[in-house]
């Protein structure tokens, strides 16, 4: 166990140090599909025993780091690094909390951002230390970070604190994210632009649908209109496109066996079907996905060959050389 700065004590076990880091992007040059039909039925999937969830890749696309459930997605906890092409073990961190996700790694390499204890608190893959960046009384979750490192964006989801916030990583002060004067309440799943200046959101306002705002918050632009949930936005490389997951009303997302992989123009243009899933509507928590840096793969959950656990798997974007990466 190791500890320092404002940390508490974790049962922690490194196995091999590591360098790379992870953040999310999407392909460079997308293919569409026509748009399903929206259903009136909601096909649902059923639940598994043992999960795997939260997929974050490597800088260099090299890793993809998950967190892993014992036996249930509310069992004890570890942080796993495993290699991308083989998915050979190379550390595991254990954690007491039940309750961590939503995996983030530094576009330096050296942090992977989490939601643990209702906070944001960060790893260090070098040294195994792990530190709480935030200290609010609520919930705070889905951390993602600039292209350069600078800032750390998250949301809170109850209280009076809900909404958007923006973390400074040198200094550790943090601004909540406005627009109009309006906090950007239940907004989720933050996503920063290839050049910083933008960020994505899932915003239940309406739909929920995807929604652009400026990092200072002086514009907001509803970008999806599609009539269900749209949640889980990625950008391209080139910043022009974004990726979500869509799930058609009146279904909800969680365990809905109709939510698909979209695409959209940065503009709100053009909204369709992507040609592949990058998430598994099979598993009940299969979004949302992860793209590597070179925006060749995905990595996402699935169920695993018997049916009754979810484990981490890759493929290509276009749906070919899928992978399973984890095993129970």
């Amino acid at each position: 166990m190791w500890c320092g700065g404002r940390l508490a004590v974790f049962g922690l076990v490194l196995s091999v140090v590591l360098s790379g880091g992870c953040s999310r992007h999407s392909p460079t040059t997308p293919k569409a599909a026509s748009p399903p039909d929206t259903v009136g039925e909601c096909p649902r999937v059923r639940e598994v025993g043992a999960w795997d969830d939260y997929p974050t890749w490597s800088p260099g696309d090299t890793l993809v780091a998950y967190i892993h459930a014992a036996r249930s997605r509310t069992d004890s906890l570890s942080l796993y690094i495993v290699h991308a092409d083989t998915g050979e073990p190379s550390a595991m961190i254990k954690l007491l909390d039940p309750f961590a996700s939503e995996l983030a790694w530094s576009p330096d390499g050296r942090y992977i951002a989490l939601s643990y204890q209702q906070n944001i608190w960060v790893c260090d893959v070098h040294t195994g230390l792990l530190a709480q960046w935030t200290h609010t009384a609520w919930y705070a979750a889905d951390p993602a970070w600039s292209p350069d490192g600078r800032k750390l964006i998250f949301q809170v989801s109850i209280g009076d604190s809900v909404g958007m916030y923006v973390l400074d990583t040198t200094t550790r002060s943090q601004v909540r994210l406005m627009h109009a004067g309006v906090p950007l309440g239940s907004a989720s799943t933050p996503c920063m632009s290839p050049n910083g200046s933008l960020v994505a959101i899932a915003w239940p306002a309406a739909g929920p649908d995807i929604y652009v705002a400026s990092i200072d918050g002086s514009s907001l632009q509803r970008i999806t209109q599609l009539g269900g949930s749209a949640l889980d936005p990625q950008w391209s490389p080139d910043g022009s496109k974004l990726f979500f997951d869509f799930t058609p009303g009146p279904c909800l997302p969680n365990g809905a066996a109709n939510r698909a992989t979209w695409t959209v123009d940065a503009s709100g243009q053009s909204a369709t079907r992507w040609v592949a899933n990058l998430g598994d509507p099979s598993a009940q928590f299969g979004f949302p996905f992860a793209i590597s840096h070179d925006g060749a793969r995905a990595a996402y959950v699935g169920v695993d060959s018997t049916g009754l656990n979810a484990v981490i798997w890759t493929e290509q974007v276009d749906g070919t050389h899928r992978k399973q990466i984890s095993w129970r």
